[in-house]
Protein backbone atom coordinates (compact mmCIF):
# COMPACT_ATOMS: atom_id res chain seq x y z
CA UNK A 1 0.00 0.00 0.00
CA UNK A 2 1.36 3.42 -0.90
CA UNK A 3 1.73 6.19 1.65
CA UNK A 4 -1.03 8.15 -0.11
CA UNK A 5 -3.49 5.27 0.11
CA UNK A 6 -2.52 4.61 3.73
CA UNK A 7 -3.17 8.27 4.57
CA UNK A 8 -6.59 8.25 2.87
CA UNK A 9 -7.62 5.38 5.16
CA UNK A 10 -6.89 7.33 8.36
CA UNK A 11 -9.66 8.95 10.44
CA UNK A 12 -8.03 12.35 9.91
CA UNK A 13 -8.17 11.99 6.12
CA UNK A 14 -11.76 10.74 6.27
CA UNK A 15 -12.79 13.77 8.35
CA UNK A 16 -10.90 16.06 5.98
CA UNK A 17 -12.63 14.58 2.92
CA UNK A 18 -16.03 14.67 4.62
CA UNK A 19 -15.45 18.37 5.34
CA UNK A 20 -14.62 18.97 1.68
CA UNK A 21 -17.82 17.23 0.59
CA UNK A 22 -19.84 19.25 3.11
CA UNK A 23 -18.38 22.54 1.86
CA UNK A 24 -19.02 21.45 -1.73
CA UNK A 25 -22.68 20.80 -0.88
CA UNK A 26 -23.02 23.98 1.21
CA UNK A 27 -21.69 26.00 -1.75
CA UNK A 28 -24.34 24.48 -4.04
CA UNK A 29 -21.72 22.71 -6.16
CA UNK A 30 -23.11 19.18 -5.82
CA UNK A 31 -25.41 17.85 -8.51
CA UNK A 32 -26.57 15.08 -6.11
CA UNK A 33 -27.03 16.67 -2.69
CA UNK A 34 -28.52 19.84 -1.24
CA UNK A 35 -28.39 21.08 2.32
CA UNK A 36 -31.05 23.26 3.88
CA UNK A 37 -29.20 24.33 7.01
CA UNK A 38 -32.34 26.09 8.25
CA UNK A 39 -33.99 22.66 8.48
CA UNK A 40 -31.29 21.03 10.62
CA UNK A 41 -32.68 22.20 13.95
CA UNK A 42 -36.18 20.98 13.04
CA UNK A 43 -34.71 17.61 12.01
CA UNK A 44 -32.83 17.34 15.31
CA UNK A 45 -35.95 18.22 17.32
CA UNK A 46 -38.10 15.73 15.37
CA UNK A 47 -35.49 13.02 15.95
CA UNK A 48 -35.31 13.80 19.67
CA UNK A 49 -39.10 13.76 19.97
CA UNK A 50 -39.47 10.35 18.32
CA UNK A 51 -36.51 8.95 20.25
CA UNK A 52 -37.90 10.15 23.58
CA UNK A 53 -41.32 8.70 22.74
CA UNK A 54 -39.91 5.29 21.88
CA UNK A 55 -37.14 5.07 24.51
CA UNK A 56 -37.93 6.58 27.88
CA UNK A 57 -34.59 5.24 29.13
CA UNK A 58 -31.76 6.45 26.83
CA UNK A 59 -29.57 3.53 27.93
CA UNK A 60 -32.03 1.16 26.21
CA UNK A 61 -31.57 2.68 22.75
CA UNK A 62 -30.00 -0.02 20.56
CA UNK A 63 -27.07 0.76 18.33
CA UNK A 64 -28.03 1.48 14.75
CA UNK A 65 -28.10 -1.80 12.86
CA UNK A 66 -25.24 -0.81 10.56
CA UNK A 67 -22.93 -0.93 13.58
CA UNK A 68 -23.84 -4.57 14.03
CA UNK A 69 -22.10 -5.36 10.76
CA UNK A 70 -18.94 -5.38 12.86
CA UNK A 71 -20.30 -8.50 14.57
CA UNK A 72 -21.48 -10.33 11.43
CA UNK A 73 -20.89 -14.05 11.28
CA UNK A 74 -20.31 -14.23 15.02
CA UNK A 75 -16.93 -12.51 14.66
CA UNK A 76 -16.42 -9.65 17.12
CA UNK A 77 -14.57 -7.10 15.02
CA UNK A 78 -15.13 -4.41 17.66
CA UNK A 79 -12.99 -6.39 20.10
CA UNK A 80 -10.21 -6.74 17.52
CA UNK A 81 -10.40 -3.02 16.81
CA UNK A 82 -10.36 -2.19 20.52
CA UNK A 83 -7.08 -4.08 20.92
CA UNK A 84 -5.52 -2.01 18.16
CA UNK A 85 -6.74 1.25 19.73
CA UNK A 86 -5.79 0.35 23.30
CA UNK A 87 -3.36 3.24 23.75
CA UNK A 88 -5.72 5.96 22.55
CA UNK A 89 -7.80 8.31 24.68
CA UNK A 90 -11.45 7.31 25.13
CA UNK A 91 -12.55 10.37 23.17
CA UNK A 92 -10.41 9.36 20.18
CA UNK A 93 -11.72 5.79 20.31
CA UNK A 94 -15.29 7.14 20.28
CA UNK A 95 -14.45 9.49 17.42
CA UNK A 96 -12.99 6.67 15.36
CA UNK A 97 -15.95 4.38 16.00
CA UNK A 98 -18.32 7.14 14.92
CA UNK A 99 -16.17 7.67 11.81
CA UNK A 100 -16.72 4.02 10.94
CA UNK A 101 -20.48 4.38 10.85
CA UNK A 102 -21.49 4.71 7.20
CA UNK A 103 -22.18 8.27 6.18
CA UNK A 104 -25.65 7.26 4.96
CA UNK A 105 -26.76 6.19 8.44
CA UNK A 106 -27.17 9.66 9.96
CA UNK A 107 -29.16 11.35 7.16
CA UNK A 108 -31.26 8.21 6.75
CA UNK A 109 -32.01 8.14 10.47
CA UNK A 110 -33.10 11.78 10.41
CA UNK A 111 -35.20 11.23 7.28
CA UNK A 112 -36.87 8.13 8.73
CA UNK A 113 -37.65 9.85 12.02
CA UNK A 114 -39.64 12.49 10.17
CA UNK A 115 -41.60 9.89 8.16
CA UNK A 116 -41.70 6.71 10.27
CA UNK A 117 -44.56 5.14 8.33
CA UNK A 118 -42.66 5.45 5.04
CA UNK A 119 -39.50 3.74 6.27
CA UNK A 120 -38.39 0.85 4.10
CA UNK A 121 -35.13 -0.38 5.60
Amino acid sequence: MTDSVAYLRTPAAIRERAGLVLRHVENGQSPWFALDAAGLEAAVQATLKVTRQRFRDPSKIPFHSRWRHFEAGGRDRWAALAERMGGLAKEEVARRRIDLAPSAAIPKTIRCASTPNAWSG
